[in-house]
């Protein structure tokens, strides 16, 4: 009985250490498919935010110039 309890006892152990060691392996593989995916959003959205910025500055630019042609054509004789 002392002997099946020890088997038992050892074949448990095994199998739990070969799921903590599975556990391990899986979070290796997926550690830098995970930080590749975070550094591809971050890029994409330090694009964005430049992107948005660009817009910005170039919709004030145009109504800079859109207020240039207004006040040029005010001016001019008709």
């Amino acid at each position: 009985m002392m002997k099946q309890a020890s088997e038992m006892m050892k074949t448990q152990a095994i199998e739990i250490e070969s799921s903590r060691s599975a556990a391990l392996s899986i979070s290796r593989r997926w550690k830098k498919p995970t930080a590749i995916l975070v550094d591809t959003i971050s890029g994409v959205l330090d694009v964005q935010e430049q992107g948005r910025r660009k817009r910005a500055e170039i919709e004030q630019r145009m109504a800079q110039l859109t207020d240039e042609l207004k006040s040029a054509m005010s001016k001019s004789p008709t």
